[in-house]
């Protein structure tokens, strides 16, 4: 019985990593990190090579962290990829650890470009996005991505973005991550 379970479990994960076709409206999920409220131990959060270099190159120290890690002054760095072709919605969750959203972010969508601050289709602070500035138990925040909070300049629909079947997340500063979830609907 047990060897069934594992087995079934990583086809799960093959499928939901690597993706597939889909009919019209259908949705596939991805997951990142395990929605388990924190329970250690950690689970790796995956930057691609890419966001791994545009980070190396941008921030003068390591500063990364793993899904349920609790430090300050991190951030958790984690690439969706996967799908194909035109995205007709999205909807990223967010799992967060009680705490101060004082001065944390979540940026999505890394751009082609050199500055740390411009180089994300759209960011916020975590304070205006869950509309408080401390958590007092835990929480899951949703962004539907065809709408997300107005903030600054950014643009409040990024489906378009979306297309080159990626989306890098990066949630700072000293908030703890449980887990991250992406659904694409095409």
């Amino acid at each position: 019985m047990r060897f069934r379970i594992v087995i079934l479990s990583i086809v799960s994960i093959v499928f939901i990593g690597c993706g597939s076709s889909t009919e019209p409206g259908e949705t596939i999920t991805y997951r990142a990190g395990a929605q388990d409220e924190l329970a250690l131990p950690v689970e790796p959060a995956s930057p691609d090579k890419s966001f791994t270099d545009y980070l190396d190159a941008n921030w003068p120290q390591s500063f990364t962290k793993q899904f349920d890690e609790i430090s300050e002054d991190t951030a958790l760095a984690h690439t969706f990829s996967g799908w194909f072709g035109e995205v007709s919605g999205a909807t990223l969750h967010v799992g967060l650890g009680p705490g101060s959203l004082d001065n944390d972010s979540i940026r999505l969508g890394l751009l082609p470009q050199n500055s740390f601050e411009d180089g994300f289709k759209y960011w916020v602070t975590l304070r205006h996005a869950a509309g408080t500035e401390e958590l007092d138990e835990y929480t899951v925040l949703t962004f539907d991505l065809a709408n997300l909070p107005e903030y600054a300049q950014f643009h409040e629909n990024i489906l378009a973005e979306l297309t080159d079947g990626t989306l890098e997340v990066l949630v700072e500063d000293d908030t703890a991550i449980d887990f991250i979830t992406l659904e694409i609907r095409q």
